[in-house]
């Protein structure tokens, strides 16, 4: 039999790289090991808490990444002093950025759409 896999190093590594082979490589266990592992009581339980807290951290890191981000362009879009190329540069990327991410969520900008318009 193998070395034994912790829940908690198991589950911290398929949260940061996602697959059972990215896992079974970094952690130098065969993928049967991890998928036996998964199988546990409480695992699957376990993993996705752990997986809801990863992703609540990283949706707030993003928020306030996006919203300096978006601060920037902001202000080089009101900048008088910087050129016409700039200033419309920054607007169309703030643009796509919150369409992106109107994308990305399922929001909508206004009213969807309705079939028949």
């Amino acid at each position: 039999m193998g070395r034994p896999i912790s829940s908690e190093k198991l589950w911290s590594v398929l949260l940061a790289h996602g697959t059972v082979k990215e896992a079974a490589w970094i952690l130098k266990v065969s993928e049967k090991a991890i998928w036996s592992k998964m199988g546990e009581d409480d695992f699957l339980q376990m993993y996705d808490h752990e997986r809801g807290r990863f992703e609540k951290a990283c949706g707030i890191q993003y928020r306030t990444l996006m919203n300096t981000a978006m601060g920037c362009l902001g202000e080089l879009v009101k900048d008088e002093n910087a050129s016409a190329e700039t200033r419309v540069a920054a607007a169309q990327m703030i643009l796509e950025g919150v369409a992106l991410h109107y994308f990305m969520n399922g929001d909508y900008i206004g009213e969807p759409i309705k079939k028949g318009e």
